[in-house]
C-alpha cells in the first residue's frame, strides 16, 4: 500500500584502501564496495494535529528486519494501517525527507533528478505526485531498473478497512546510481547540491557512525476544487508574466522577431509556473491534504554493529 524510498549513501570519491568505505578487492573485474550497516529504531507518528486522519498507521506495528540491515543487501518492512475512508480519486502523493543528525543542512538538500515541476527523483526532499497511477504505469512499463522494478505489484487501497503491508526490498546492485563503479553515487560527483551529502560522508568517516531520520509524509491528491483553484492560479500567473514581458519588450526595445519572442515567452512562463508548483503548490498541498506521517530513526555504521553495553538485544556502532 505505502511505497517507501530509501537511498543510502555509501562510498567515497576514490577507493583508497586507507579509507573505511571502499575496498580495492575485485569481483569479476568490478570493485567491491564495503557495506554499510543500519540499526533501525522505533517508528513514531509525525502527523500534523490538523491532518485528515484518513489513514492511520500504528507506529508500534512498524517493523524493519533484519536488525542490523547490511547494505548492499535486503530488508523487509511491515506495518499495519487502517483506511478510514477513500473519497474522490483513489490516489495519493507523498514526500520523503531525510535528516542527518550531525549535518544540519542535510535536511535542505534538493531532490536529485526531479522533474522541472518538482515531482519524482531520488534522494532527499522528493515529492511523488501521483503514487497510485505511477505504480500502475510502472507495472505496465516492463522496466528492468534494479531499484524501481522492486515497486512493481504494489497497489493503492481501493476501499476502507484494515491493511497489512509487508514487503522485502533488495539493494544488491547500485549500478544505476554508480555507473562508473567507484563506490560513490554519481549524483555526488556532479558538483551541484551535494555539500550536505559530502559532509555526512565526512562525519561518518571520522566517527564511524551517524543517525538518519527518515520521514514519509502521505497526502491525498488534489480534489476537483483544488485542481480548479490551481488552474486559476496558473492562468493568473501566466497573464501577469505575459504583461511583464510585453512591457519589458517595449521599454527595452528587444531586438527579436515575433517568433523568437513567443518561443522565449513560452519557455519563461513554463519555468515560472514550474517554480511556483515546486516551491509553493506542492508544500501547501502536502500540508493541507496530509493524511499521515511516519518517521523512523536509523543508526548508520561503517562497521558491523556490536551488542550495546546497555539494553537487552540492543546494538550499537563499534567505536573507532
Amino acid at each position: 500500500m505505502l511505497s517507501w524510498s530509501m537511498v543510502v549513501i555509501r562510498g567515497d570519491k576514490a577507493c583508497d584502501p586507507r579509507l573505511p568505505h571502499c575496498s580495492q578487492s575485485q569481483s569479476g573485474g568490478k570493485k567491491v564496495c564495503d557495506p554499510y550497516w543500519l540499526i533501525p529504531g522505533k517508528a513514531s507518528d509525525c502527523s500534523n494535529p490538523s491532518a485528515k486522519k484518513l489513514i492511520s498507521v500504528d507506529p508500534d506495528s512498524v517493523s524493519i528486519s533484519p536488525n542490523p540491515i547490511k547494505l548492499p543487501g535486503c530488508f523487509t518492512i511491515s506495518m499495519k494501517a487502517n483506511i478510514q475512508q477513500i473519497d474522490g480519486p483513489k490516489n495519493f502523493f507523498a514526500k520523503v525527507e531525510y535528516t542527518w543528525g550531525k549535518v544540519p543542512q542535510f535536511n535542505t538538500l534538493a531532490c536529485q533528478n526531479a522533474s522541472s515541476n518538482g515531482c519524482d527523483g531520488y534522494g532527499n526532499n522528493c515529492y511523488y505526485c501521483d503514487i497510485c497511477n505511477s505504480l500502475q504505469k510502472l507495472d505496465q512499463s516492463g522496466s528492468k531498473n534494479t531499484i524501481t522494478s522492486q515497486f512493481k505489484k504494489m497497489s493503492c487501497p481501493e476501499k476502507a478497512g484494515p491493511y497489512d503491508f509487508k514487503r522485502e526490498f533488495c539493494f544488491n546492485d547500485f549500478s544505476d546510481l554508480d555507473k562508473d563503479n567507484n563506490c560513490r553515487f554519481d549524483f555526488l560527483e556532479n558538483g551541484n547540491n551535494d555539500k550536505g551529502y559530502q559532509e555526512a560522508l565526512e562525519s561518518l568517516r571520522s566517527s564511524g557512525f551517524g543517525t538518519v531520520t527518515a520521514k514519509f509524509t502521505l497526502a491525498s491528491n488534489a480534489t476537483g476544487e483544488q485542481i480548479e483553484k490551481k488552474k486559476t492560479k496558473e492562468a493568473q500567473l501566466e497573464a501577469t508574466i505575459e504583461r511583464e514581458l510585453e512591457s519589458k519588450r517595449t521599454e527595452n526595445n528587444w531586438a527579436v522577431d515575433d517568433q523568437q519572442y513567443i518561443t522565449f515567452r513560452d519557455w519563461y512562463i513554463k519555468k515560472r509556473k514550474d517554480t511556483w508548483h515546486k516551491q509553493d503548490y506542492l508544500p501547501w498541498l502536502l500540508y493541507y491534504n496530509q493524511v499521515g506521517c511516519i518517521t523512523v530513526n536509523f543508526d548508520v555504521c561503517d562497521k558491523q554493529p556490536v551488542p550495546a553495553t546497555s539494553g537487552a538485544n540492543a546494538l550499537q556502532c563499534p567505536s573507532k
